[in-house]
């Protein structure tokens, strides 16, 4: 599997590439223009803590990421 990771993601960013080539996977990072990790250029998943998904959720920005990521 490939997983491109976000360059954003910057503490999550090193243990991610320790995690998924332990793993035995190939891991990368770049800028991604939706998501924070993608998968075999085929999923998208957005890393959110609680605290980051209710405010997302109260200021609507999660629908409108869903919608990005979905397209």
């Amino acid at each position: 599997m490939i997983v491109i990771i976000d360059s954003r993601e910057k503490k999550r960013t090193s243990e991610a590439l320790k995690y998924y080539t332990g793993k035995g996977h190939t891991a990368k990072v770049e800028t991604l223009d939706v998501g924070d990790y993608l998968f075999d250029d085929k999923v998208v998943f957005e890393f959110k803590l609680a605290s980051d998904f209710i405010s997302s959720i109260k200021d609507e920005s999660l629908f409108n990421e869903a919608v990005n990521q979905a397209q």
